[in-house]
């Protein structure tokens, strides 16, 4: 039997997560939205096979915006095409004015967009 304080600790728990998610989505339509993609470099398997088969389809193309479902994040690109990110238990993104050269290994992708 579920007691009111485990309920209640889950409810908060359940709040801060989204409170995050809307913050995150927030934060890359300001860094993403209406911005061209410049470069683009994924490491999974499928999105790497898709980028190799159709070679600089995303470059210069606009991130009309961001989308989020759960922890699914959805960047809708110009021209109906998209990007879908899970977060997972642990996953993230970062928004840098400088980025690193080298390449973390857990990095799956990068966006790069020109920057106004």
């Amino acid at each position: 039997m579920t007691n009111i304080s485990q309920t209640l600790y889950v409810l908060a728990l359940l709040t801060k997560n989204l409170f995050q998610m809307l913050m995150l989505i927030s934060i890359l339509n300001q860094a993403l939205g209406g911005k061209p993609i410049v470069s683009l470099k994924a490491r999974t398997k499928a999105a790497s096979s898709w980028e190799k088969e159709h070679p600089g389809v995303l470059l210069n193309k606009r991130i009309e915006r961001v989308l989020s479902h759960g922890k699914h994040l959805v960047g809708l690109i110009e021209g109906g095409y998209y990007f879908h990110s899970h977060l997972m238990m642990w996953g993230s993104w970062a928004v840098l004015d400088n980025p690193p050269q080298e390449i973390d290994r857990r990095e799956r992708s990068r966006i790069v967009v020109l920057w106004n």
